[in-house]
């Protein structure tokens, strides 16, 4: 189920980038990585999805 999860996260992440024009592109992509906000290349989120990072900021503690 999450291998199913990850791979529906990826596809909409690359179909999210196709469809925008190069020029809107973003050069990074915000994640949170272990508890902490981290932004990283488009070509490393695939990677980092697949070991359980999530897309967008970390939440903040206590909240």
């Amino acid at each position: 189920m999450k291998r199913l999860l990850y791979v529906l996260v990826i596809l909409s992440i690359l179909l999210t980038a196709l469809a925008l024009p190069a020029s809107a592109k973003p050069s990074k992509v915000m994640l949170c990585h272990r508890g902490r906000t981290i932004s990283v290349a488009q070509p490393a989120v695939a990677g980092h999805v697949a070991h359980g990072d999530s897309l967008g900021a970390c939440g903040i503690p206590g909240s």
